[in-house]
């Protein structure tokens, strides 16, 4: 972007991801509907599932009220282009907060304005830029027939994520100021529970880092680099390692029951109980393992909660296992607890742009 901006001769710029099959003319209509656009409108592509061809994953997104998290422009009971209601809905021009990277285009001169992404890479770049660019008056249109296949979200997830995941979008509330200190503490807890009740110490343990990042401040964000990140990755995978085995064969004489969920009061009361539990130490009620089948993922909130938890993957071999530790969950409350303490103060922190290299000339100066 930097070196587009020097150029002078540039007008668009268009971001792409590396793991997508896109229609031979993508690029030449892209450019075709930017010549006649308004100069400040920002053009996404929708996002098309790359096994499942006509399936709809999203055509922008939207950032949702008093929350981190994200709705994608999609019809709640999804889209299928092979029929006529789904090519209604992606003939209409969507006007999304921002759209993700996989095919989106805005103006160059955005760069004077606004300055350049935030230096995060994963998780939230796309996010907080295209906010920023319609704060500025530069809106995002998901635009009819601009669409690529990408490949799926869900299959490439790992714990580390939720590192900056976390980080990253306390930074840019920081930025802002869309949520205040108790609903994002709200969000944050419930997150933190969630896997913590799911035996996910890896998850609560690369959140509770990214909560402690923030903390740190925007200078420790600008000198993030692959090494931290190598660091983040091993101590985030300790005990997927240590549960790669953790079956020890029982998988053959394991419970496999179809997964109940709990609801309303009895739902709230039991994960109070389960917490108080795991805190404790105290045993549960199930030892035989539990075994999912195939599709379902282990959540906190199912009627069966053994101590150990069994997902299969297609050929009907363990994909994953669950493993109660209450040590780990003891160590990992108290983490929790000193970032959320941490987060508190430092919640409102001025983060300028400048700290974190978004602007052209402090990005250019290190690029040199």
């Amino acid at each position: 972007m930097v070196e587009h901006h020097a150029a002078g001769d540039i007008t668009h710029v268009l971001l792409m991801d590396d793991d997508i099959d896109m229609p031979d003319d993508l690029v030449e209509r892209t450019a075709a509907i930017l010549s006649f656009a308004r100069p400040e409108i920002c053009l996404g592509g929708a996002m098309f599932d790359y096994h499942a061809r006509t399936q709809l994953f999203s055509a922008g997104d939207m950032l949702l009220p008093g929350s981190f998290g994200i709705g994608h422009v999609v019809p709640p009971d999804g889209c299928d282009i092979a029929t006529a209601a789904g090519v209604d809905f992606l003939a209409r021009v969507h006007r999304p907060d921002f759209n993700g990277w996989w095919c989106f285009a805005f103006p160059i001169e955005a760069l004077e304005q606004v300055g350049l992404p935030m230096p995060c890479f994963i998780r939230g770049d796309d996010v907080e830029f295209g906010y920023r660019l319609k704060r500025a008056g530069m809106p995002t249109l998901g635009w009819p027939g601009l669409a690529v296949w990408h490949m799926p979200f869900a299959g490439k997830s790992a714990p580390w994520h939720m590192f900056y995941d976390r980080r990253n979008s306390l930074f840019a509330n920081a930025l802002h100021r869309r949520i205040g200190r108790l609903k994002a503490v709200g969000k944050l807890v419930g997150g933190f529970t969630h896997h913590l009740l799911r035996y996910d110490y890896d998850r609560v343990r690369a959140m509770t880092f990214g909560i402690a990042a923030f903390n740190a401040g925007p200078a420790a964000m600008a000198c993030w680099t692959h090494r931290e990140h190598a660091q983040l990755i091993a101590a985030t995978s300790a005990m997927a390692l240590a549960s790669d085995e953790a079956d020890g064969g029982k998988a053959s004489s394991a419970l496999t029951l179809p997964p109940i969920r709990l609801s309303g009061f009895a739902r709230s009361l039991r994960m109070v109980g389960r917490l108080v539990l795991d805190l404790c130490g105290l045993p549960v009620g199930r030892a035989t393992p539990y075994v999912l089948p195939h599709g379902d993922h282990w959540r906190p909130d199912y009627t069966q909660r053994p101590s150990l938890v069994i997902e299969q993957d297609g050929n009907g071999g363990t994909a994953r296992v669950y493993r109660r530790d209450p040590a780990e969950s003891r160590r990992a409350m108290l983490r929790c607890l000193r970032a959320m303490t941490g987060m508190l103060v430092r919640f409102h922190q001025d983060v300028p742009q400048a700290a974190l290299g978004t602007t052209l000339g402090v990005t250019a100066t290190s690029a040199h």
